[in-house]
């Protein structure tokens, strides 16, 4: 059987590349992504069992729209996230839809 597939979407790549250590100690399959556009393309091509996506990448809500695409594709739409960030409450109160 195939080790699971992970990708990681997150502009930090010195962040990715750490992930990415840890992960492989432990036997998983790991893609890098360090914008939407790529993570969009990596997650159409690969389909993996794991997506550890960033909220803010170049703009605070790229993982966000990553997200909501994830939803209307079929093949895509029951994929497992997990979404991190370094952004703690207060930052995140400056946005309107908080």
């Amino acid at each position: 059987m195939e080790n699971p597939r992970i990708l990681i979407v997150d502009d930090d790549i010195d962040l990715a590349k750490a992930l990415e250590v840890i992960l492989r100690s432990e036997q998983y399959n790991i893609s890098i992504a360090t914008d939407k556009e790529t993570g969009m393309e990596k997650l159409r091509a690969e389909k993996p069992d794991l997506l550890i996506l960033d909220v803010m990448m170049s703009t605070w809500q790229d993982g966000f729209d990553i997200a909501r695409a994830l939803k209307k594709e079929d093949g895509l739409r029951d994929m497992l996230v997990l979404m991190v960030t370094a952004v703690n409450y207060t930052s995140l109160r400056c946005f309107k839809w908080m």
